[in-house]
């Protein structure tokens, strides 16, 4: 190779090569085991940079007590079909990046370039369960007592706890989620319940109910344990590389997530009008989660699933989706218990978002093969008059949300800070975090991310998906995951001084439990 009219050796071109990919091997890049980050990986990953963001939890109940020391073999093979899972973050001026990121210096320029990703070198099954970690020792005793004294079911004192845990994105042994497991008795070797637990980085809502599955799936299939001495050895990348599939190009290289000019003109427009005619809560401005002292107040509502096959005719008979319907009922309820009455004379609407996954919009094999995992979401943002939120307009108002969901662009919102002359030109870290802190909330995430078994003979009981809202500008988060043995949980988190102390929470969640039973006999 010749550069600059003279020699170039080797050494030096790999020298420079590990200089610019922060030290990453050009073999990963090469395997397809390192690349750089999509838009949509960056935007969960700036949420942590900016400490605007905590984390977000799945829970599963299996129906039959497992070992932990079965899980490696497992993670294993899972591992190799999904490295996506075994990533973790290179950023810029490690280690020093926490700093870096937070610096005015950084904050004043683009980089158009996002961080790169890549595969860990090596993963033990301590690395991925999180009980035996120093950093979450303590935290991690305060949660399993906790579960003993609530008789080993997952209550809502337990998941707040569990949303303090902070897991960082640039560690260089460690991927961006753990898994918590929570033994049943004294014992800490057999379990039924195990919560996922991750920052967002590369990672949604479906990758906690995939990952159940498949580790049920592995359990009925008795994987056989790998051939290490090291018995909690899960991977040694320099031996195991082979194995493993190519890390999927982002979902925003597949789909495009960027607006057309009349579309964005439309989501600019309409999200300046409703910044300035939508309801605010007075006591809730929002801050970075270090510097935020509040408490977050968790509530779940469970619907049995016999509950929930007499809902669903009436919905059916409605033209109504089970996502509209609580929609409505989540309206009226907060009308009724007097959310409102103290609303300025601008403040005509209420706002809701609903995140989308956008798995259903790629062909089915790439969805199974390669995009499983990941952060793979989109999101569609309205505004309702708050005069809308009668008790006698709930089937009309149901029916007209579901319409809404059903044809939403969710893409558009996300997609504005993709477009060329946003992201190359500034910094997309500052324009989050200026859009989001600092702000009085209002308005509501509803996320429902479906009905869920597993046929074998490991079996899913039960499944919850609980976060918080973080910096983002909403008062609530409304998150929704069914099965067919325990029914619908519909897992509200509320940050407090929004709707008011956590008796005032509660008090306010109970009469949506009972709105919604109403219509469940």
């Amino acid at each position: 190779m010749k550069m600059a009219g003279k020699d170039i050796k080797q050494e030096e071109v790999t020298e420079r090569l590990l200089e610019e990919t922060n030290g990453i091997d050009e073999n990963l890049f090469e395997r397809g085991h390192a690349r750089r980050m999509g838009h949509l990986e960056n935007y969960f990953a700036l949420l942590q940079r900016q400490d605007l963001y905590g984390n977000f939890a799945s829970y599963c109940e299996y129906d039959t007590l497992i070992n932990v020391t079965r899980l490696g073999p497992i993670l294993r093979k899972i591992f190799f079909k999904h490295p996506i899972l075994a990533h973790t973050i290179i950023p810029k001026n490690y280690p020093n990046h926490e700093e870096f990121y937070l610096d005015k210096a950084y904050l004043e320029q683009a980089y158009p370039e996002h961080d790169y990703i890549k595969v860990l070198p090596k993963l033990h099954l301590n690395d991925i369960i999180i009980n035996e970690q120093e950093q979450y020792k303590d935290k991690i005793s305060e949660i399993l007592l906790q579960f003993r004294k609530d008789n080993f079911e997952i209550t809502e004192q337990v998941t707040e706890m569990i949303s303090q845990i902070r897991i960082p994105i640039c560690h260089p042994t460690k991927p961006n989620w753990r898994l918590l497991i929570l033994p049943e008795g004294e014992g800490k070797e057999n379990f039924k319940h195990i919560v996922y637990i991750s920052n967002h980085c590369c990672s949604d809502a479906m990758n906690g109910v995939n990952i159940f599955k498949d580790i049920a799936d592995g359990l009925s299939q008795s994987v056989p344990t790998a051939s290490n001495e090291d018995n909690q050895l899960i991977y040694d990348y320099e031996t195991d590389y082979e194995n493993f599939s190519k890390i999927p190009i982002p979902i925003t290289d597949r789909i495009d997530y960027r607006p057309g000019m009349v579309a964005m003109g439309k989501f600019i427009g309409t999200t300046m009008i409703m910044n300035y005619l939508t309801f605010r809560f007075k006591d809730s401005q929002t801050d970075k989660i270090k510097q935020d002292t509040r408490e977050n107040f968790h509530y779940n509502l469970n619907i049995t699933w016999d509950q929930l096959t007499k809902l669903k005719p009436i919905l059916t008979k409605h033209e109504a989706s089970i996502t509209g319907f609580l929609q409505a009922c989540l309206f009226i309820t907060l009308a009724e218990q007097g959310i409102f009455k103290d609303k300025k004379w601008n403040e005509l609407g209420f706002d809701m978002s609903i995140p989308n996954d956008n798995r259903k919009n790629l062909p089915s094999d790439l969805v199974e093969e390669q995009y499983k995992y990941g952060s793979n979401v989109g999101g569609s943002h309205y505004s309702f008059l708050l005069s809308s939120f009668q008790r006698d307009q709930l089937w009309e108002l149901s029916k007209y949300y579901t319409g809404v969901i059903q044809n939403a662009d969710y893409n558009v919102g996300l997609g504005t800070i993709m477009l060329d002359m946003v992201y190359k030109k500034q910094n997309v870290d500052k324009i989050i975090s200026e859009s989001y802190l600092g702000n009085k909330r209002g308005g509501i995430i509803l996320s429902n991310i479906g009905l869920h078994e597993h046929k074998g003979s490991i079996g899913i009981q039960d499944l919850k998906f609980v976060q918080d809202v973080g910096a983002l500008n909403f008062a609530l988060v409304v998150n929704v995951c069914s099965t067919k043995v325990k029914g619908m949980n519909v897992c509200i988190s509320g940050v407090e001084g929004t709707i008011g102390d956590r008796e005032q929470f509660k008090i306010t969640c109970d009469a949506l439990k009972t709105f919604i039973q109403q219509y469940c006999k």
